[in-house]
């Protein structure tokens, strides 16, 4: 009796999860997500004409990510980015990124209170959002199922409304983000995976091929995917998230990852907590991260060499932002011999103990004492050169901190 119990338990759950189509997703979406045809049969550039954006594809270690910010309500509730996942030219997933922490919650100058009212004031409209986008839903779709997205420990339960051969899971996070997935029905798993070997880190040696070096003199990884924090302080997420994504690990995000790092929504993860959480995190996916004990020169080329991005702790003040600005605007204009002799006339900046960043190295060059330095401030940071000398006085005195695939 008890298994006759089960039995028909689940038949009426699943008749409680009515099938959608895709039109009546564009109708709750407000946006045009789906066209005429399946979505997994599409290449990411028809959906992008359909949805009027205009984005450069991030290669993800075979495949591609485009992402773009999104502007008004979606699913009615305010959303902030859009990104669409493709692989062999077809997409694969979409995620869009409504209300979230990162970019709602401020600094409050460093007065207590006043971060803790307006924290308190997000995580209400962030419930309410996140109820009426689940009543939206409900009323409109049924009964949800649930479950399973990702795999490892940023697998996670959510409920999941089936459309044709698409899965829409809503992703709400107290306190954090409210997001929504799009994705193929074989991804809703009904139980939590593991990380599969397709998931994980490629090895070593398969990196060094990303190395470019020009005829005046900077070497440089290639490749490095773009992750754009905004105006959010998630500069710790952001930058652990394209590490990740340059191994081809998918499946994370700076939400995500802001989420598991505790970072306040103004910023302000520590880098004890950071580097603590991305080894539990790493290992995972067959990473792991080994760390230097201080800012050295040949750590950074050693790494370079071999393709691997390294993590720096360091101060970002106005001064060493404008360094960075200054080499945007002029180094690529002039002869490499004119540029060392405009580097020579330039004071080394002041040492600061307050403005902690992180950004990745990614570059060198040998005869100018120049190092590449990598923001996931958007596309025109995506490489800068600064000179060591401004780097020994923006340091956090850290260690510089190097992801590698496990062997």
């Amino acid at each position: 009796m008890p298994r006759r119990r089960g039995w028909l338990f689940a038949l009426l759950l699943a008749l409680g999860a009515a099938a959608a189509t895709p039109e009546e997703v564009n109708d709750l979406a407000g946006l045009r997500i789906f066209g005429t045809s399946e979505l997994w049969g599409e290449a990411p550039a028809a959906v992008l004409r359909r949805l009027n954006l205009n984005c450069r594809p991030e290669d993800l270690g075979g495949s591609q990510m485009f992402a773009s910010p999104l502007r008004g309500d979606v699913f009615g509730c305010p959303a902030s980015e859009i990104r669409i996942y493709a692989a062999r030219d077809l997409v694969n997933k979409v995620d869009i990124i409504l209300f979230n922490k990162g970019d709602n919650v401020t600094p409050g100058g460093g007065d207590k209170k006043k971060v803790a009212k307006r924290s308190s004031a997000f995580r209400k409209e962030l419930r309410r959002h996140h109820t009426k986008m689940e009543k939206l839903l409900r009323d409109r779709l049924g009964r949800p199922r649930r479950a399973y997205l990702g795999s490892g420990i940023m697998s996670k339960q959510l409920p999941a409304w089936d459309c044709g051969e698409h899965v829409l899971m809503m992703d709400y996070s107290e306190g954090e983000y409210l997001q929504v997935h799009i994705v193929p029905g074989s991804a809703a798993a009904e139980h939590r995976s593991r990380v599969s070997g397709e998931e994980r880190a490629g090895t070593k040696d398969s990196y060094a091929g990303r190395v470019r070096r020009s005829d005046n003199g900077d070497v440089f990884i290639s490749g490095v995917p773009m992750v754009n924090q905004g105006q959010k302080g998630y500069c710790v997420p952001a930058t652990v998230e394209r590490v990740m994504r340059y191994f081809g690990v998918a499946g994370v995000d700076m939400h995500k990852l802001a989420e598991r790092f505790d970072t306040g929504g103004g910023g302000g993860t520590t880098i004890e907590g950071t580097v603590r959480g991305t080894r539990k995190l790493l290992a995972d996916y067959g990473l792991r991260m080994r760390d230097s004990n201080r800012l050295r020169r040949q750590t950074i080329i050693r790494s370079v060499d071999t393709g691997l991005p390294v993590l720096w702790f360091h101060f970002s003040t106005p001064e060493f932002k404008e360094r960075l600005d200054r080499s945007l605007a002029g180094r690529s204009r002039v002869a490499i011999d004119d540029w060392k002799d405009q580097l020579a006339a330039q004071k080394r900046i002041r040492r600061a103990g307050v403005g902690a960043h992180v950004a990745l190295l990614i570059g060198y060059n040998r005869d100018t004492d120049e190092f590449a330095v990598s923001n996931s401030w958007g596309e025109r940071y995506r490489i800068a050169w600064v000179r060591f000398a401004d780097m020994e006085q923006a340091d956090a005195k850290q260690s510089l901190y190097i992801v590698t695939p496990r062997k």
